[in-house]
């Protein structure tokens, strides 16, 4: 718990967990493209708890409630006893306290165990025959395989990558597993339409195009309170710094939930970048015209809701990296 940490203890604390920038993603697509390579996303399960509580080498082990879940396992495990132990142990599930081996997620350096435990996986225990994995330098949540061509990113438990089709599916499928518990998703090729973190991911020829999961806007749309005919050309317009008044708590939940769902939202849909960041900036106390900036909002994404991200290469561009950005 942070406030038993003393200033001292505090400082010396290993609890740095970088965030992958959108431009990755962005980068990694045009890496696939450019390169006809292959994509794929995966997500571990459990993620936390593949790196050791460092709380656990001095001693300091965490103790827990088995959750229910576990009733099963218990179970099985009581079969392993001798009987006498069998009849001690048996009505003892909700009493007993299991020593957790793994990372608590919440800890204060959970975090940061478990990514350093991520990138030791990477670049250490794949099958170096394969694989030379070495972390990015200007994005730590980025990882290259000199071996294999295969450029990886993840963000926490999510993990995507580009490459040749084998070297993705043997990482994916067999050396992975070996160390953590995953989920992987369709190999992603010219034809497929795959689901990815609540957006779908379509891949054509030329082309990889982002859709946004329809659910936000619609999560907007509501929580603002707008009507259907409501309808605007532009995401943003100036405040009307008149109408100051605090919202009350009922709008002032129905603000934050509206403004929460387009902070999700935008990582597709760039265009509404700077509405939401104001918007977020008055999360805590909203005014009228905050809520009618909101309004404005919702209004331009019902007027606007099919918009997706389109990823793609000019076949003709002599340059390695065909980059065109839009600002």
């Amino acid at each position: 718990v942070k406030a038993r940490y003393t200033a001292a203890v505090d400082e010396g604390l290993d609890v740095f967990v970088p965030t992958l920038t959108p431009e990755a993603h962005n980068l990694l697509e045009v890496y696939a493209l450019t390169k006809g390579y292959y994509t794929r996303s995966l997500d571990i399960v459990a993620a936390f708890l593949i790196g050791a509580d460092r709380g656990a080498s001095e001693g300091k082990h965490v103790y827990m409630r088995a959750p229910v879940e576990w009733h099963d396992i218990f179970l099985e495990w009581l079969e392993t006893l001798s009987p006498e132990l069998k009849d001690w142990y048996k009505e003892s599930f909700r009493e007993l306290f299991f020593r957790l081996d793994g990372n608590l997620y919440g800890r204060r350096t959970a975090g940061s165990v478990y990514r350093n435990e991520l990138e030791e996986i990477h670049c250490s225990k794949v099958d170096p025959q394969m694989y030379s994995f070495s972390r990015g330098e200007k994005d730590p949540c980025v990882f290259r395989c000199d071996k294999s061509g295969i450029i990886l990113i993840h963000h926490i438990d999510d993990i995507r990558m580009a490459g040749p089709k084998e070297a993705v599916n043997h990482l994916f499928e067999v050396e992975m597993p070996k160390h953590c518990e995953v989920q992987a998703g369709e190999l992603e090729s010219e034809g497929t339409a795959v689901e990815y973190l609540g957006r779908t991911k379509v891949r054509t020829e030329d082309a990889i195009i982002t859709i946004p999961d329809e659910k936000h806007i619609k999560a907007v749309i509501a929580a603002a309170g707008i009507s259907a005919r409501d309808r605007s050309e532009v995401p943003s317009k100036q405040l009307n710094l008149l109408e100051t008044e605090p919202l009350g708590e009922a709008d002032a939940k129905l603000y934050r939930s509206a403004v929460g769902s387009a902070i999700y939202l935008l990582l597709d849909r760039r265009e509404i970048l700077y509405a939401v960041k104001e918007a977020a900036r008055h999360m805590s106390q909203p005014r009228k015209c905050d809520m009618q900036a909101v309004k404005t909002l919702a209004a331009y994404l019902q007027s606007h809701p099919h918009v997706g991200r389109v990823t793609t290469c000019d076949s003709n561009c002599s340059s390695e990296w065909p980059c065109e950005l839009y600002s």
